[in-house]
């Protein structure tokens, strides 16, 4: 199960692709790069799969899903022009690149120039250069592709101070500022809006307040006397659905589980037993199959906003 980041599963899936015994399933709740799965970086996917067997799955949408979904909600919202940021690794380069393609297709001005916008470096100690710059160019909005923890506190304070608040200029950014309590208490985050891949516990349970997810949620504040904590829970929970069924319909063995999700009918969880809500389905890559071998066929984004030092579930997106 795992791993949490795209950049960490490019390391270990060719790896684990090649084991002794057949290739090991790996799957993870949280890898959104498109590369993993699908054509889109150099060689990819095919460089992850030397052996070429599929052995790769994930429960959460890809980033050619939220970027796009992100550019196409700023749209909605009234901005006409932003200036695209990334921290440059593979998570945020990802989502920077599906972000400015799709506001270019839609009409938006972007701003900044290349695929992927401008880096920011995660050990400078401030941004106010990089926002002075920018102010000059007087953007709508500035959509951040990364994560958090490279110097997202820095980054967010430096924008807030050059810039003005988030209701004077926007500010966006994918899940990988999601779920960090220093990013949602900080005063310069308020405002900011936020997207997650897949649906939040609160819209699931606002939905089914008497279904799986809720009776899952009350059992995990028993269990733990605290709440579950921003919505890869549920993910980390569907990952692991996902790999008891692979067992489950094995012959035992680690070809057998693997097999299970990438051959025949694959892996599905039905909707009354899934954490997530609603069914869920990882492709086995077929000419009926919507998505790539090893993604899910459930592509919604939900759409948050920073309110009071929480993330207030605003709607769920689908890619138009």
């Amino acid at each position: 199960m795992g791993p949490f980041n795209s950049g960490c599963a490019k390391l270990e899936v060719p790896i684990l692709n090649q084991a002794p015994k057949g290739a090991m399933l790996i799957v993870s709740n949280s890898n959104t790069n498109p590369g993993l799965t699908k054509v889109w970086g150099a060689g990819e996917p095919n460089i992850y799969y030397p052996t070429g067997v599929r052995n790769y799955a994930r429960t959460a949408t890809t980033d050619d899903q939220q970027g796009a979904a992100d550019a196409e909600f700023l749209k909605s919202k009234g901005v006409k022009s932003v200036y695209v940021i990334t921290d440059t690794q593979t998570y945020g380069s990802g989502v920077a690149q599906s972000f400015t393609a799709k506001a270019k297709a839609i009409g938006l001005k972007v701003l900044s120039t290349g695929s992927i916008g401008e880096g920011w470096d995660p050990k400078q100690s401030d941004y106010l250069a990089l926002f002075q710059k920018i102010q000059v160019l007087a953007p709508d909005a500035i959509f951040a592709g990364g994560n958090y923890s490279n110097n997202g506190a820095a980054l967010i304070r430096d924008k807030v101070a050059v810039l003005g608040d988030n209701t004077k200029i926007k500010f966006m950014a994918p899940d990988g500022f999601s779920g960090y309590p220093a990013f949602l208490s900080a005063p310069e985050a308020q405002g900011a809006y936020l997207s997650f891949v897949g649906l939040s516990s609160a819209l699931i349970t606002r939905s089914q307040p008497d279904g799986f997810t809720a009776k899952f949620l009350a059992s995990y504040l028993s269990a733990y006397g605290k709440s579950a904590v921003g919505s890869y829970t549920l993910y980390g929970a569907s990952a692991l659905q996902v790999i008891l069924a692979a067992i489950a319909k094995s012959d035992g063995t680690r070809k057998g589980v693997n097999d299970a999700v990438f051959s025949g009918s694959g892996v599905s969880i039905p909707a009354s037993k899934s954490i997530l809500g609603q069914a869920l389905h990882i492709s086995t890559g077929g000419a009926r199959e919507v998505v790539a071998a090893g993604d899910t066929t459930a592509r919604a984004i939900m759409i948050e906003q920073v309110e009071n030092s929480q993330e207030v579930t605003l709607q769920a997106w689908v890619v138009k």
